[in-house]
């Protein structure tokens, strides 16, 4: 019997995880009800977001409070199984998941408040698209499937779509590429993880699907059978003692007598039957049916990829190889998942910074999918390998565009959400670079402060709080912030790059990193840049504009819990070979990372706040200038290069959607006419109007079709052998 090992996952079902999602979705009814009654809409939407806020911090409460390795789980329906594809809508809740959760709730209750204490006459619909935003938030963060994973993160960019209502453009598309991207490499991962694609059609791997696990001694010297995935599935014994009640309807925990066991999983009428053969289940143990191979399952993933599996040659292989070897198109199958689900979202933070014109606070939200798919499949990334490398490059290049285009921005409010974008696409580099807790800090932070400049950028009041939220927002501050983020992620790739593998892969992705190194250090500086500019802007605006006293609350709130998050996440020693884990690496699961050089680690840590000062300075300069330089100018050059390519390619799927349409209407319609016409003049020069019907002539008509046709495939067979 093939053998694993490591911890399970302690599983602990929590029912009002659905109310997570489903309190945004009730104020965002109450306001399309009631559009004219903005008093009873803001007390609604105040007293929902309040309220979904709390749950968060008690649900992450509750998570914390239990052993390492714990998750809280909701099975809510199952929506179907295809043969070894389950699709559930399940939620679940993991340390991960805690984290973008009480980000995305303390996000959409400042939004709800600020938008609430706004003079502007109607707020209906702009509390109803902050509900649809928040609710498909939550449910992208806590969705324990693709299913769910995938509706989360397209309703995020509905929300978004319908937020900027009169502006909308050409970056509603560029969104919507990126979730048919993710749902690409969904399905083509799920597949991959359980076979092959090759020329004969999909080879299935001969390894099991489901496994029976002992999970350690049972309470009260019993012997117990659980399985608590699958939900829906009948599980019976084919072979040795029957098991109490059977068939059992997963979830289940039953009580049982030793011997050998052959137990048979029914997943349902679309599914074959999976067979566990000839188990021993021995006295007072616990056992767990737990399923191996392919999985729809969020938090099953990273324990699939850790596990190995069995080679066709015989022995083990890592899953990361597994999928190195195959390939899908001619491309190697690990590099074509990871950018679809890594690298692909990262549209989301150029169709974010493409919109002019303030909005919401929530449309901070816009670009959640990015930064949550790049730590969710962090463990897909191979740090040392082309993948890695990939992942990297693709964050670093991405982070240098939107950072230009930060810089030169006019709009203050375009320009914050460039920074927001410039900070997320460094967050996904450093998830190729290996250091998923640089991620999680890099996003968390840049949301938080990103979301208190653009709160003060509209309110126009008491910019003191402005700056310190441009100020979390590039790592301005050493240890506070994004700095200790930005710090981590230059840490490692500079180790990288200097301490690389000399040879093969290593040694490309030795050189990924060292220019991932100079395009975020220039990011980051642009991104500098870009925050002052706006503090001085709207310096100057708030001299006219003083704003709202209420919506300077909502600046404070969140401008301090940015700088001080980072403190929180980020602090710690281990990168100087100290033994104080930051809590940003105990939260993603890499509290054993090796430290970098403490050399190595200083020089990031100082090069890391001169980038940022070196920005400031910039800013200083040219905010003293009687007009804006031409050089700053340029700085948007590459980014506008690259929106006009990409709009190239945005117009030519345009006019293939036209084609077809034009061909269907005008093309298609018309050929069944023209046929009918053509055979009708054929008939008529075969038998002309009033002549009667010659049988022999109508033959020798069908032998010469016949002729034809078998003439023309013997060609088509002999051109095929000539070339191969």
């Amino acid at each position: 019997m093939f053998e694993t090992s490591g911890a399970l996952t302690n599983v602990e079902p929590v029912s009002t995880l659905v109310l997570l999602f489903l309190l945004p979705v009730l104020w965002a009814i109450v306001s399309i009800v009631f559009r004219t009654r903005d008093g009873l809409i803001a007390r609604v939407a105040i007293a929902m977001s309040g309220g979904m806020l709390t749950l968060a911090i008690t649900l992450a409460m509750r998570l914390s409070s239990l052993p390492r390795g714990s998750v809280l789980v909701q099975h809510v329906a199952q929506l179907g199984r295809l043969g070894q594809l389950d699709l559930a809508f399940d939620l679940m809740l993991d340390p991960k998941g805690a984290a973008f959760a009480i980000i995305v709730a303390l996000l959409a209750f400042s939004s709800v408040l600020h938008t609430a204490w706004s003079p502007r006459p109607a707020i209906a619909d702009a509390l109803a698209c902050a509900g649809i935003l928040a609710s498909s938030a939550l449910l992208l963060c806590t969705a324990d499937g693709f299913a769910p994973l995938l509706v989360g993160a397209s309703g995020v960019s509905l929300g978004a779509w319908s937020l900027w209502r009169d502006r909308r453009d050409d970056s509603s598309v560029i969104a919507f590429g990126g979730n048919v991207a993710v749902a690409l490499g969904l399905f083509m991962l799920y597949w991959s993880l359980g076979g092959s694609f090759g020329p004969a059609g999909y080879d299935a791997d001969a390894a099991p699907r489901i496994v029976l696990v002992a999970t350690g001694p049972a309470p009260a010297d019993r012997t117990t059978l659980s399985m608590s995935t699958l939900a829906g599935a009948r599980v019976s014994s084919d072979e040795g003692p029957g098991l109490p009640g059977e068939p059992l309807t997963t979830p289940f925990t039953v009580a049982l007598e030793p011997g050998v066991y052959t137990f048979r999983i029914e997943g349902g009428a679309a599914t074959a039957d999976v067979l566990v053969p000839h188990v021993a289940i021995t006295q007072g143990q616990a056992y767990t049916l737990t399923p191996y191979g392919p999985t729809t399952s969020v938090r099953n993933l990273a324990d699939q990829i850790a596990a190995p599996r069995i080679a066709s040659t015989g022995g083990q292989v890592p899953v990361r190889a597994l999928l190195a070897a195959r390939s899908l198109g001619g491309v190697r199958a690990s590099l074509l998942i990871i950018f679809l689900l890594v690298c692909a979202p990262l549209a989301q933070a150029h169709a974010l910074s493409a919109r002019r014109g303030p909005a919401a606070l929530a449309a901070t939200l816009e670009i959640l999918p990015a930064a949550y798919f790049a730590l969710r499949f962090a463990p897909l990334v191979d740090a040392s390998s082309l993948d890695g490398g990939l992942v990297t490059l693709a964050g670093s290049i991405s982070a240098f565009l939107l950072g230009g285009r930060a810089a030169a921005a006019d709009d203050p409010a375009q320009a914050m959400r460039c920074v927001l974008g410039a900070a997320t696409s460094i967050a996904v580099g450093a998830v190729g670079l290996g250091e998923p807790a640089a991620a999680l800090v890099l996003s968390a932070s840049s949301l938080v402060a990103c979301g208190a400049a653009l709160a003060a950028v509209e309110g126009r009041r008491d910019v003191r709080w402005l700056g310190v939220a441009c100020a979390a927002a590039v790592g301005l501050l050493p240890g506070a912030g994004t700095s200790p983020g930005f710090a981590l992620t230059l840490t490692s790739s500079l180790n990288a790059a200097l301490h690389g593998a000399r040879a093969g892969e290593g040694l490309a992705t030795s050189a990924a990193a060292g220019i991932a190194s100079a395009l975020s250090m220039l990011a980051w500086a642009f991104c500098a840049l870009a925050a002052f500019r706006v503090y001085d802007a709207v310096i100057r605006s708030s001299l006219r504009d003083p704003g709202t006293r209420g919506q300077a609350a909502v600046v404070t709130l969140l401008a301090v819990l940015a700088l001080g998050g980072g403190v929180i996440l980020g602090a710690g020693t281990t990168a100087f070979g100290g033994q104080v884990i930051p809590l940003a690496r105990r939260i993603v699961g890499d509290a054993t990372a090796d430290a970098a050089p403490r050399p190595i680690a200083a020089a990031a840590i100082a090069l890391s706040i001169v980038t940022a000062a070196t920005g400031v300075l910039l800013a200083r300069r040219v905010g003293a200038g009687p007009q804006t330089p031409r050089w700053l100018r340029t700085l948007s050059a590459p980014h506008g290069a690259a929106m006009r390519l990409l709009a190239v390619g945005t117009r030519g799927f345009g006019f293939l959607q036209r084609s077809v349409v034009r061909m269907d209407r005008d093309v298609v319609e018309d050929f069944g006419v023209a046929v009918t016409e053509v055979f009708g003049r054929l008939a008529r020069v075969v038998r002309p109007p009033g002549a009667h019907p010659d049988p022999q002539r109508a033959q020798r008509i069908t032998t010469a079709i016949v002729l034809v046709l078998l003439a023309l495939f013997a060609l088509l067979v002999l051109s095929s052998m000539v070339l191969g």
